[in-house]
């Protein structure tokens, strides 16, 4: 059983409708680290676009959280214009926040070394290397009828779609599974796991890393569009 300390309700006022399936995991995941008195999240792969919704604008709502609630956000990407159009959105914060040019799993092997660390991180967000999901539409003719596409990659077993289309998916499952290992030296039993993108046909980035937690005594409270990993209560 966990208990939440839930926010004022700016959150809801303001990200309800636009973050859609990522509303609740994202509210959670934040509750968590408030509630553990936890306030250092650290962010693989950074806000690209001003109004992203579609990949949910953590980095500007991270960055709105510390402010907040106190605590410091740490982004790792390594495309330099996406950390420029980020710097650019989140300069208000520019003191709560740190925008970081290195490969995700090169950072977080050394996480106790990058800004803003103090101590077991509240937050490890999960969200670099992009799941293909467009690729495997267009190979059912997402180029042509998207919505179908769509549709017939859903009736596939995922099974059939890990061994079709493994080339793809593997990588990026791969690299978000090597995040994890090398972030969670680092963290505690406080810290929260919270992964992007795990909904998506064939288990979306995620996957692989989920299948590691859940083997290793973390339990999976919430997922959706985002999935939130603890350490299991003994």
């Amino acid at each position: 059983m966990h208990d939440f300390v839930y926010f004022d309700n700016w959150f809801d006022k303001k990200y309800r409708t636009k973050l859609d399936g990522r509303w609740a995991t994202m509210k959670m995941a934040l509750n968590l680290a408030r509630q553990r008195g936890r306030d250092t999240i650290f962010e693989t792969g950074c806000q690209r676009m001003k109004d992203d919704w579609g990949a949910g604008c953590s980095t500007t709502i991270f960055c709105e959280f510390v402010e907040r609630y106190g605590g410091h956000l740490c982004s790792v990407d390594n495309n330099e214009r996406h950390l420029k159009i980020a710097e650019e959105l989140t300069r208000p914060w520019e003191p709560l926040r740190t925008l970081v040019l290195s490969d995700s799993v090169a950072a977080l092997k050394k996480l106790d070394k990058l800004p803003g660390y103090a101590g077991p991180p509240g937050i490890v967000f999960l969200d670099s290397y992009d799941y293909p999901i467009g690729e495997i539409w267009n190979a059912f003719g997402g180029k042509t009828d998207l919505q179908a596409a769509i549709e017939r990659v859903a009736e596939i077993p995922e099974a059939q779609l890990l061994s079709d289309f493994g080339d793809v998916i593997n990588p990026c499952q791969e690299h978000c599974l090597n995040e994890l290992l090398a972030a969670l030296p680092f963290c505690d039993d406080k810290t929260v796991i919270l992964i992007d993108d795990t909904s998506l046909s064939g288990g979306g980035k995620g996957r692989t890393a989920g299948i590691w937690l859940c083997e290793n005594g973390y339990e999976c409270l919430l997922c959706s569009q985002q999935a939130v990993f603890v350490k299991a209560s003994k």
